[in-house]
Formats: C-alpha cells, sequence, structure tokens
C-alpha cells in the first residue's frame, strides 16, 4: 500500500520496538527490584511511542515531498509522491499526523506533569523538516542531524522518566548507573549506525542530488573520497562495537558477548567489503540494506539485557 510506504511502516515499527525495549527490560526490571515508581506508566508510555512514531512519520512524509525530483532521478520506479499520492494529498497527510502529535505530546506533558518537555515536540519537528528543506542538501551537517534524531529515540524516553530516575539514583545508585550506561549505549550505537548508514546513502543518491543543485559529500569530492569518509565512520562504529563487547559484558551476558558482538563486527567488516567494491546505485542501495540489517541486530541486543 502506497500509504505504509510513504510513511515507511516498518522503520515505525523498529522506532515503537525501540522504546518498548528500553522501557520494559532496561527501566521497568530496575524500578521493580528497588521498588521506584515509574513516572509513565504503560498507557502513557503507549502514548508517548505514538507521539514519536508520529513525528517520524511525519519527517518521512515531508523528506518525499521535498525529494520529489531528486527521487524520480535516482529511483523512478520508487516514487510515491506525485506518482500514487498527490503533492497536496501529502501535505495534507503531513499536517495531520504533525498536528496529532502536537496534541497527544500536549496531552502527555499535562498528565505527567512534564510541561518543560513539551518543547522537544517543535524542537524535533522544526530538525525534521530542516533536513528534509535543506539539510540533507548539505555535506555531513544533514547527516549529523539526522543522526541525532535517531539517538534521540532513546533519549525521550530518559528524559520522560526524569522524576523516576531520580528515586533509582537515590534508592539505587548502582541500578541506576547500569541502567544510565544501556541507555548510552544505544543513543550512541544508534547515532553511529545511522550516521554510517546516511553516508552511504548519499553515495547511493548521488546521482540526482547532483542534477537538483545539491552538496553533499559524494557531489562536492567524488564517490570514492565519499566512500572514504563513510568507512570512516564505519571505523568509529567498529572500535564503539569493541568497547562495547568489553564494558558491557556484565549488563548484557554472555549470549552478547559470544554471539551478538561477533555477527555485528561481522556484518560491519562486510559491509566496508561491499562498499569499497560498489560502483552502481543498487549496489549501494544493499549496503545499506546491510547496514540497516547490523541496526537491528543492536535492537535484539536489548532482549539480552540482565
Amino acid at each position: 500500500m502506497a500509504l505504509l510506504r510513504l510513511i515507511r511502516f516498518p522503520n515505525l515499527v523498529i522506532v515503537a520496538l525501540t522504546q518498548g525495549l528500553l522501557y520494559f527490560l532496561a527501566l521497568l526490571p530496575a524500578y521493580r527490584e528497588h521498588q521506584v515508581r515509574p513516572t509513565l506508566d504503560t498507557l502513557f508510555l503507549g502514548l508517548l511511542c505514538g507521539v514519536t512514531v508520529l513525528l517520524t512519520a511525519g519527517g518521512y512524509i515531508i523528506n518525499d515531498i521535498e525529494d520529489e525530483k531528486t527521487d524520480l532521478a535516482n529511483r523512478p520506479e520508487r516514487v510515491i509522491v506525485g506518482k500514487r499520492i498527490s503533492r497536496q494529498v501529502a501535505i495534507w497527510l503531513y499536517a495531520l499526523v504533525s498536528i496529532s502529535g502536537f496534541l497527544l505530546a500536549l496531552f502527555i506533558a499535562f498528565q505527567v506533569q512534564k510541561v518543560k518537555l513539551l518543547f522537544l515536540y517543535p524542537l524535533a519537528l522544526g530538525m525534521l523538516y530542516w533536513y528534509s528543506k535543506t539539510g540533507q542538501k548539505l555535506p555531513f551537517i544533514g547527516n549529523l542531524v539526522i543522526s541525532l534524531f535517531c539517538a534521540g529515540v532513546a533519549g525521550i524516553i530518559w528524559a520522560a522518566e526524569g522524576p523516576g530516575l531520580q528515586a533509582l539514583q537515590t534508592a539505587a545508585p548502582q541500578a541506576y548507573h547500569k541502567v544510565g550506561t544501556l541507555f548510552l549505549w544505544y543513543s550512541i550505537f544508534a547515532f553511529v549506525s545511522n550516521l554510517y548508514r546516511e553516508m552511504v546513502k548519499d553515495i547511493e543518491d548521488a546521482y540526482g542530488d547532483g542534477l537538483t543543485g545539491a552538496k553533499t559529500l559524494p557531489v562536492l569530492f567524488g564517490v570514492r573520497m565519499a566512500k572514504r569518509m563513510a568507512i570512516a565512520a564505519g571505523g568509529m562504529f567498529l572500535v564503539f562495537l569493541l568497547f562495547s563487547g568489553w564494558h558491557l559484558r556484565d549488563s548484557m551476558g554472555i549470549s552478547f558477548v559470544l554471539f551478538l558482538l561477533p555477527s555485528s563486527l561481522l556484518l560491519l567488516v562486510l559491509s566496508f567489503q561491499r562498499l569499497w567494491a560498489a560502483q552502481t546505485p543498487n549496489a549501494f542501495r544493499g549496503v545499506s540494506l546491510l547496514i540497516k540489517l547490523l541496526m537491528v541486530v543492536g535492537l535484539l541486543s536489548l532482549l539480552f539485557v540482565r
């Protein structure tokens, strides 16, 4: 269905799963063990996930609206806005999704008495709009911004749970530190993996970006240099994974160290090899999908939290 493709439904499921797994597998067990009451109950967690999903869906819609000409050049067979869904309908959908997300965020903020956090919604909405309109056409800056948003998917749960986390810190500082380490780990994982993937996607889209006047890294410096820069970002990811294996061995357990970590490292090294050999948009798309699989493996690692 065109609408599900427009909002990238599988990606929205991953967003919701990320927040749910962090809450139920990292936060809630620590709260229960130390008799701390969560700030968000299950209902309000679901509503908060809904806000994040609506915000993300809006970002995908406005991105397709702004990318119509570029997508026609790069992947005409996959274009939705202007072909399957009219531009006007897409704009109305964007407005509907964005306003619905804000109203839901407003309701949550007043119910949990965290009105100060409400500013995060327009901030994130503006960030995604700026990325779609301008940021993605700039060298590297757009990659950083969208990667920060991905890291914020975990961060918003941490921010919303402020009172509960303060109570946990008072009752059990060591447990608070472990939970904080897991949230920080996943936020950095999301940031670095997405940064690597966004740089690869820029190479994949270099032809259309060049036609529409975008100034991405491969357009400015050429595909070969852009590959080197992307592999450098992947190298940071590799160092981070190796550090994680040692630092999280107690929090994640033996399954993480012996299975998920080696799987992640294998996928990452394989992506380096395929990226360096890639010459066509389809080949670069294959590398992007490989990195996305790596991101899913990182999400699955949350199942092994102890």
